[in-house]
């Protein structure tokens, strides 16, 4: 009974000077457990806090280093690129010919580079009249003029610039005359005939390929045509109106012929004109190399037709410049259908 009172006495007795729990030891325990947790929570919440920051400045020097490295591709390459937006815009604005600048598609295309001409291989020297058998800029076209039926001259046309022609054949006639760069070009022409063999002194005339006529004013053409031509047929026994016919074919009337123009030469190695001049080696020869100069063969055998009616004269032998010369050759075109396939196809 003793101690039992003694234990009763004693667990009833206040514990801490009266600060012990109502509900005892037990009581005391279980507030630990709470404030260990809520510490806990204070840590992680704060370690939570340094992530997120890390990751923020992270992201922040990832976006300074894109922005600097897009910077330096953009200077690199002449500045900015449209985006999508941009470039919509850019091509709305081109669909009537005109950029967003203000600058049409026509100024901003560049057309391709012409192909160099290819300068033919002479025996001669002739490097100091290139200028002349193929001239360039204004002068290039300059000498592509179509004289005949329909295109006569003028009474009163005489060309500007008319010098002296070197190869006038040497039996007394006067000394022709052609335009300067027809002339230089012959000179050329003629300086590598000789190189190739074919300035020859035995030929059915006794002269060598030389020039029977070059320009002509409307004077002497009409001389030639009218008193001349026309009264020989006439004494054949042709009517006037059959004989002018028949002069037509091998002479242009006044104002019509291309001799007037001063960029013609009749030339061969016979005593006068005739087309047996095409069995001569010189011919062959000048049919085959003449583009090279700057002429063709005016009346070919086979144009007759598109050079109104005009025969063929193998003697006969016209300046336009290397330029239209080898396309005619290559394009196998006498003058009318060449300036004709010019006009078509611009």
């Amino acid at each position: 009974m003793g101690t039992n009172n003694y234990n009763n006495q004693n667990r009833n007795r206040p514990v801490n000077n009266g600060q012990r729990s109502p509900q005892g030891y037990q009581g005391q325990v279980r507030r630990r457990p709470a404030q260990y947790k809520k510490k806990k929570h204070n840590v992680f919440a704060r370690l939570m806090v340094v992530v997120l920051c890390f990751l923020m400045m992270v992201a922040l020097c990832v976006a300074l280093v894109v922005g600097v490295v897009s910077f330096a591709k953009n200077n690199q390459s002449g500045g900015f690129k449209p985006t999508e937006q941009t470039t919509e815009k850019v091509d709305k604005d081109t669909e009537d010919g005109t950029t967003a600048n203000g600058v049409t598609t026509d100024e901003v295309t560049t057309s391709p580079e012409p192909e160099p001409e290819i300068i033919p291989e002479f025996k001669a020297d002739l490097s100091a009249y290139e200028m002349y058998m193929n001239p360039q800029g204004d002068q290039r076209d300059a000498y592509l003029i179509v004289v005949n039926s329909n295109n006569p001259l003028s009474a009163d046309y005489v060309p500007p610039d008319l010098v002296a022609v070197a190869s006038t054949r040497k039996d007394g006639r006067a000394t022709q005359k052609l335009r300067e760069y027809a002339a230089k070009a012959l000179e050329a022409l003629m300086l590598e005939a000789d190189a190739c063999g074919m300035i020859r002194k035995n030929t059915p005339s006794g002269f060598p390929l030389s020039v029977m006529s070059a320009y002509r004013d409307y004077a002497y053409q009409k001389y030639l045509f009218y008193d001349v031509y026309l009264v020989q047929e006439m004494n054949k026994g042709l009517s006037r109106e059959d004989a002018e016919k028949k002069v037509a074919t091998y002479s242009n009337r006044p104002g019509t012929s291309e001799h007037q123009a001063g960029l013609c030469v009749d030339m061969h190695t016979l005593p006068s004109a005739n087309q047996s001049f095409k069995n001569q080696p010189e011919a062959e020869w000048l049919a085959e190399n003449c583009y090279k100069f700057g002429f063709i063969l005016r009346y070919p055998e086979d144009k007759m037709e598109e050079t109104g009616g005009i025969m063929y004269e193998p003697w006969h032998f016209r300046y336009v410049g290397r330029y239209h010369a080898t396309k005619m050759h290559e394009l196998d075109m006498c003058l009318e259908e060449y300036v004709e396939y010019l006009n078509s196809n611009g």
